[in-house]
């Protein structure tokens, strides 16, 4: 009897869990919720750094744009009032000249007397334009 009532109390004994499991489990459950918490917040950190970049990048390239389109309308111009048989041109400035990846293109076109400009980036049709800039100015020729 008194083996079976040794048995019977290893039995219950290996059943229990003492305070010290209880409370380690409850500790390692709520470490792994605060790294998840703290991941989660450098994952959104690390989106809105990633965003704030890509905007960046697309002010820039417009301004590079702005600037070019203002030049080719300057370009323009001058080329009409020198020889108003002149009726425009394209340019494809490389990606290494304005230290980007995509191509430039640069279209002027002379109708009467209206000097038209586009500048589109990437420089390839084929490809959606990234930025796509169009300025129009007139042109009194004072020959």
């Amino acid at each position: 009897m008194k083996a079976k009532s040794v048995a019977i109390a290893e039995f219950y004994s290996a059943g229990k869990v003492g305070r010290g499991a209880c409370r380690r489990g409850v500790a390692a459950v709520m470490a792994m919720v605060v790294l998840l918490a703290i991941s989660a917040m450098i994952a959104l950190q690390v989106e809105r750094v990633r965003k704030q970049w890509d905007q960046d990048r697309v002010l820039q390239l417009r301004g590079q744009l702005e600037v070019l389109l203002e030049a080719a309308l300057q370009d323009g111009i001058q080329r009409v009032r020198k020889d108003s048989s002149w009726t425009g041109g394209r340019w494809v400035l490389s990606a290494g000249v304005l230290q980007r990846c995509d191509t430039v293109s640069v279209e002027i076109s002379v109708s009467g007397a209206d000097v038209a400009v586009q500048v589109r980036s990437p420089a390839e049709l084929s490809t959606a334009a990234v930025c796509r800039l169009t300025g129009k100015r007139s042109v009194k020729n004072e020959n």
